[in-house]
């Protein structure tokens, strides 16, 4: 049974197997395998470790070298989670340096990891993966829901689109975690080849973070998303009961069509656009800083297309109408913008498009 010292919560650990070949506190080698298990709570899927490795310990010195020791992991995730640390760890200063690598599926990656219990991080990671996929680790979320929402509009250029997060499959959001983000004291550095979230893949992830006393700073994020250069940053601050998030970030010559197929739309415009956000939010739920969001959007399209739609044989044939004229010439069968921007506001869940500006070659709308 393991007791955590701070909050008395009792974890129990079943030993299945337990042996140590050439066991000594001298430095020497000593060969370990292990084999446990976590019950799981209720009806979820236990938890089986399998310890395999070399362990030197040195009662001298208080200090014990990993070298290397193989820990896997299966239960409750699919596939089997490997991880071979080397290093050392110092007992009486509770630090620990290790080197480590670590498969999952078709996940590979290793890097850095150092622990340090009187320290400011306490944890300190430098890691590099070929793939990250919360659907393979079996951490995605519930797809959301399909629906049609409704929209509003003011004018010729305000407009209301209802945005929003799901409910819990029981239908009570569940509260932010404040009381373990506030005891983490941790730094990462960590760099993907090919990150994957649902229908949206970001290449060359890199991002840096910062968290303590209740506060995470991402202080970096960048990446090619859709074919744009993705950089942002945000700060989430859980220091009080109503946690405050802040996001903002650009995304340059992001590939429209691309974007649009990998949202399942028909790519009717094509271009490249540049993103730009600086939204804010407060909440005591992941469902409610989703809805709090706030803060301006906005996107320029520098030489797009809409295709199969002719904005200016409309127009044309508008003016036709009211001056009695026929309209003779010919027209393309697709607009093709020299400009095209929008401005929108983000507020209590409803996304304002407050103007919409184009430039075509006969005319401007807004």
């Amino acid at each position: 049974r393991l007791v955590d010292s701070d909050t008395g919560e009792a974890q129990v650990l079943h030993i299945d197997s337990l042996r140590a070949t050439g066991l000594n506190l001298d430095g020497d080698e000593v060969e370990l395998e292990a084999r446990l298990t976590l019950p799981g709570a209720d009806d979820e899927t236990p938890v089986f470790l399998a310890i395999d490795g070399n362990v030197r310990i040195d009662q001298a010195s208080q200090t014990v070298g990993l070298g290397p020791l193989t820990v896997s992991v299966t239960g409750p995730i699919p596939d089997t989670l490997v991880i071979r640390a080397t290093g050392e760890v110092l007992l009486a200063a509770q630090k620990a340096d290790l080197e480590v690598q670590l498969s999952h599926g078709e996940t590979r990656g290793g890097g850095r990891l150092r622990y340090a219990q009187f320290e400011s991080p306490q944890l300190d990671t430098d890691l590099q993966l070929n793939l990250f996929d919360p659907v393979v680790l079996g951490a995605a979320a519930a797809p959301a829901s399909t629906g049609s929402g409704g929209s509003s509009a003011t004018g010729t250029t305000d407009a209301d689109t209802d945005v929003g997060a799901g409910a819990e499959p029981d239908g009570s959001p569940q509260p932010l975690p404040l009381d373990a983000i506030r005891g983490i004291d941790a730094r990462a550095k960590i760099a993907v080849d090919r990150a994957v979230f649902q229908q949206h893949v970001i290449n060359d992830l890199r991002l840096q973070l910062r968290a303590s006393d209740g506060e995470i700073k991402l202080r970096s994020l960048t990446g090619e998303l859709h074919g744009g250069k993705l950089d942002a940053r945000a700060t989430f601050d859980g220091k009080h009961s109503r946690a405050r998030l802040n996001t903002k970030g650009t995304i340059t010559a992001l590939d429209i069509p691309t974007a649009l197929r990998a949202m399942a739309a028909d790519p009717m415009l094509s271009g490249m656009a540049d993103v730009e956000w600086e939204l804010k939010s407060r909440g005591k739920t992941a469902d409610e800083l989703v809805q709090e969001l706030r803060g301006p959007i906005n996107i320029d399209v520098g030489q797009a297309t809409l295709q199969d739609i002719d904005v200016d044989h409309m127009l044309c044939q508008v003016v036709a109408l009211i001056n009695g004229e026929s309209l003779n010439s010919e027209f393309p069968g697709s607009s093709r913008f020299q400009e095209l921007s929008a401005r929108m506001d983000l507020q209590d869940g409803k996304l304002r498009l407050s103007p919409l500006t184009a430039q075509l070659p006969h005319a401007s709308l807004s």
